[in-house]
């Protein structure tokens, strides 16, 4: 790794821990106090939200550098003039930075996918009545449960039973 590289790779996580940490203290700067008074409702945000957000915000930096460089990569082969070495680098610089989108982006649906299977909604019991009168009661989520047109209590129905 190159002297240039390594100085950038250390500002670049700099300028990143900067803006996490900045995020993070905009909370405290009356932020949430103007948000109430303006008639916004604040809520808490899960670790799980404010960790999909450092994710988002680095993977996003990362693809514009990989756009960037295909952006450059492209440029250099339009200025190459039929030189072959100068063709083969872009061509080389745009094949990596193409794979390397196609690696941000796969990044970013694993993770998503990660992490909302790890921050659903508690799991309730929904109770859901036909026009018979039979009443149908099974474990979901209160969005599911909302979604049937159903009645939905935080305690499962196992506990209920038992109570």
């Amino acid at each position: 790794m190159s002297k240039k590289t390594a100085i950038f790779l250390l500002g670049v996580f700099a300028l990143l821990s900067l803006s996490v940490t900045a995020a993070k203290a905009a909370g405290y700067f009356g932020l949430e106090q103007t948000a109430n008074r303006a008639g916004y409702e604040v809520q808490a945000t899960d670790p799980s939200d404010t960790i999909r957000t450092v994710i988002t915000a680095i993977l996003g930096f990362v693809a514009v550098v990989f756009f960037v460089l295909m952006l450059y990569a492209g440029f250099t082969w339009m200025i190459a003039r039929g030189k072959e070495e100068r063709v083969s680098l872009a061509k080389d610089m745009f094949e990596g930075a193409v794979i390397g989108l196609v690696l941000i982006f796969a990044a970013y649906a694993l993770t998503n996918f990660i992490l909302n299977r790890l921050s659903n909604e508690p799991l309730g019991c929904c109770s859901i009545s036909d026009p018979a009168g039979n009443v149908t009661k099974s474990d979901t989520t209160n969005a599911n449960c909302d979604s049937s047109g159903g009645k939905w209590s935080s305690v499962k129905c196992e506990e209920k039973a038992a109570q």
